[in-house]
């Protein structure tokens, strides 16, 4: 029987294609996607689609960072800031670290990538 080490080898493949994948996104898109704002969000230049069924029209962030700077986008999702009247639904709760990595990269997204 030779499917264990086949199995085993397969197994290994996708594991390294996973994290190859992972390594090659930026931190805050990395954050983005582990604190689940596409349940709410899309950034169609970065290929990230809805993942969950948001309240009324999806908000597309590709080009956030052209409309707000870092620290009004941190003040908002730390619920310090206000945006149509309305704070952000979700408090941000990870790290310092990880919020600075999401802001970085929502920074980023401008003009027409």
């Amino acid at each position: 029987m030779r499917y264990p080490g086949t199995v085993l080898s397969v197994a290994w493949s996708v594991m390294l294609l996973a994290a190859t994948a992972s390594a090659g996104e930026p931190p805050g898109q990395k954050v983005f996607l582990e604190q689940k704002c596409n349940q709410c969000h899309t950034v169609a230049r970065a290929k990230i689609a809805l993942g969950g069924v948001p309240e009324g029209k999806p908000a597309d962030l590709s080009q956030i960072g052209g409309a707000h700077t870092p620290d009004w986008m941190k003040a908002f999702l730390l619920k310090k800031e206000v945006l149509n009247g309305e704070k952000h639904k979700r408090k941000f709760l990870g790290p310092d670290a990880e919020l600075q990595a999401l802001v970085d990269w929502l920074s980023s997204l401008k003009g027409d990538k």
